[in-house]
């Protein structure tokens, strides 16, 4: 902080904080289920389930969150769940909290995420004259 301010440097060094954000946002996030998309056409899935013209489907954001599978001890907070992932060669910024994946959902994923997610951590600053 001292060196570069509040910065997206600065941010990008505070892996422990981000983690427990996400960690937070993780366990106790907005929504139990999310991402709302609507069925523009008839679609039947390869197990055979049919979804007819203009269902709304939901994901159920909660229970990936909380998916031994994808977190393991996923109902415990791990503050640092994260940071640790991060530190795994080529992880980086796969675990930072303005990622999406397909295991972690609060803010949508692919092209429609949120699109003021990379902005949603940064700070507001003001300058002294």
């Amino acid at each position: 902080m001292e060196k570069e301010g509040w910065s997206n440097i600065a941010l990008g060094k505070m892996r422990k904080v981000d983690s427990f954000i996400k960690e937070c946002q993780r366990l106790e996030g907005t929504f139990s289920v999310g991402l709302p998309r609507k069925a523009l056409k008839d679609f039947t899935f390869s197990d055979g389930t049919f979804v007819p013209k203009s269902t709304t489907m939901l994901a159920p954001i909660q229970s990936i969150h909380y998916d031994e599978e994808y977190y393991g001890n996923a109902h415990a907070f791990e503050p640092f769940r994260f940071a640790d992932l991060r530190e795994e060669d080529g992880e980086g910024m796969k675990y930072q909290f303005t990622s999406t994946t397909t295991n972690y959902l609060p803010f949508g994923h692919g092209r429609h995420a949120w699109y003021a997610l990379p902005f949603s951590l940064f700070p507001t600053t003001t300058r002294q004259h």
